[in-house]
């Protein structure tokens, strides 16, 4: 599967001429189906349906001219437009039902389904392919990152690819390592399924720490010539190892980030105790009416040392410390 953005507009007849209609110099019929759609819409029947695709026209179009007489400064595209391609082994893998779960995932994870959003099916090229068409003036009327759009759609596409278990060319599978789609696979269900399936896949930070722990505990580990790993009768693909990895040491680092705070808590809370010549002396130059200032204790009780005085303070008195050179002398 292969997730891509594609160019749009700021309005929205072109891109509903090309969905329905097809080009105009291509008469070519694409077999579309409306897939899913935001509940606020009015979904033509098919393309014969001029009235139903004016009013999904209207709709779009209506939001635009209202967002931007409101923000005529804005010179931003505001119709987005993504693409789902499956190949035919997801196809045959996911079939109809696979292939909708896997859709609309992808329009939550995105974000889309908090603005107005259709989805509409093509079957006239190799691959059969998915257009996302929706608004980026979300429904509380600000405008969506379009970096967030453009460059997350890849990604979202291959952790989505991953977590559903599709193959993956070797572009996709280096993507697949990389720290923004590690963190969009932490917490989802084939994730937190493979790391319970075993306890050292629990623990494991990295690919090394693995082989350590499966050692002490006589499990046969060993990499297989299509780049998985195979452990006992198991068999795991590097790419959700790693998700596993990544979540075990941010796991690690919330547990010391927390012991720390607590550490930190108790020092605050520390009261020095004072010594007994401290108290004494005090007493003595309270009787006398003479103020002494309070030195600064350390945890055990004990006076900390003055800092000494640097070059600076050296320069500055500069005569006094001849004279005391001259003095000795």
């Amino acid at each position: 599967m292969i997730a891509e953005s594609l160019k749009s507009g700021r309005y929205f007849d072109g891109l509903s001429n090309y969905q329905f209609e097809g080009r105009l110099l291509e008469h070519k019929d694409k077999n579309e189906e409306i897939l899913t759609h935001s509940p606020e819409l009015l979904m033509p029947v098919s393309k014969e349906d001029k009235e139903g695709i004016e009013e999904l026209r209207k709709d779009f179009n209506g939001r635009t001219r209202r967002y931007l007489s409101l923000n005529p400064e804005c010179k931003t595209n505001l119709i987005g437009h993504q693409v789902l391609s499956f190949t035919k082994a997801d196809e045959m893998k996911l079939g109809k039902d696979g292939i909708n779960k896997i859709l609309d995932d992808y329009i939550k994870s995105s974000g889309i389904d908090k603005t107005m959003y259709y989805a509409i099916s093509h079957n006239d090229t190799k691959n059969f392919h998915i257009h996302i068409t929706f608004h980026k003036v979300m429904n509380d009327f600000k405008l969506q990152n379009e970096w967030r759009i453009k460059n997350k759609s890849i990604e979202r596409g291959i952790a989505l690819a991953c977590d559903y278990g599709l193959e993956l060319d070797p572009k996709q599978r280096k993507i697949a390592l990389t720290l923004p789609v590690l963190q969009q696979r932490v917490g989802s269900k084939h994730i937190d399924n493979m790391r319970n399936s075993m306890e050292e896949l629990k623990k494991a930070r990295n690919l090394h720490h693995l082989t350590v722990l499966l050692d002490k505990s006589n499990k046969t580990y060993k990499e297989l010539p299509d780049g998985s790993i195979s452990i006992g009768q198991n068999k795991f693909k590097k790419e959700d190892l790693e998700v596993c990895f990544y979540s075990n040491r941010q796991n690690l680092k919330t547990e010391k980030s927390q012991g720390l705070s607590k550490d930190n808590e108790k020092i605050h809370n520390f009261r020095v105790p004072q010594t007994d010549e401290a108290t004494e002396k005090e007493a003595k130059a309270s009787s006398k009416g003479i103020y002494v200032p309070k030195l600064p204790y350390s945890q055990e009780g004990k006076p900390l040392k003055r800092k000494r005085k640097g070059k600076s303070h050296l320069l500055k008195n500069q005569k006094e410390v001849k004279t005391q050179i001259e003095y000795k002398r």
